[in-house]
């Protein structure tokens, strides 16, 4: 392999880890915007979900555990709601605005986990790129 060919190689191994590092950083600052704005409608789309609850299905509400907003009390409630949201468990309650509270949820939910993997990717591959 003759200098040039070295060079060439070099030169494409360089940009390679700039071209990831762009698309890495580009990632990882997408996901935070998302992480961000999401924020805010997840938790009113989540205060909202548990006042329906608390105000149109008591028996549920305390079944769970008596969450809030702010506060579950234990660890044990924090989990019954939350398998209440992944096993649909709403839908049996026939409530139709809490249905669409939920499915809203459900899909900021999903948004957020999506975006927060794309944050730790990104932040990962621009720590790799960078070594």
């Amino acid at each position: 392999m003759g200098n040039v060919d070295r060079f060439l190689s070099l030169f494409l191994v360089i940009a390679y880890i700039d071209s990831r590092f762009m698309v890495a950083e580009r990632l990882f600052i997408a996901s935070a915007v998302i992480l961000i704005t999401l924020s805010l409608p997840g938790f009113l789309l989540h205060w909202a979900f548990l006042r329906r609850l608390q105000a149109q299905h008591a028996d549920t509400w305390r079944s769970l555990g008596r969450p809030s907003v702010v506060y579950y009390g234990s660890m044990m409630t924090g989990s019954r709601v939350m398998r209440f949201m992944r096993e649909r468990a709403y839908l049996k309650l026939g409530d139709p605005y809490l249905d669409g509270v939920c499915r809203a949820y459900r899909i900021c939910v999903l948004a957020y986990a999506v975006a927060f993997v794309g944050l730790l990717s990104g932040s990962t591959w621009m720590f790799v790129a960078s070594r």
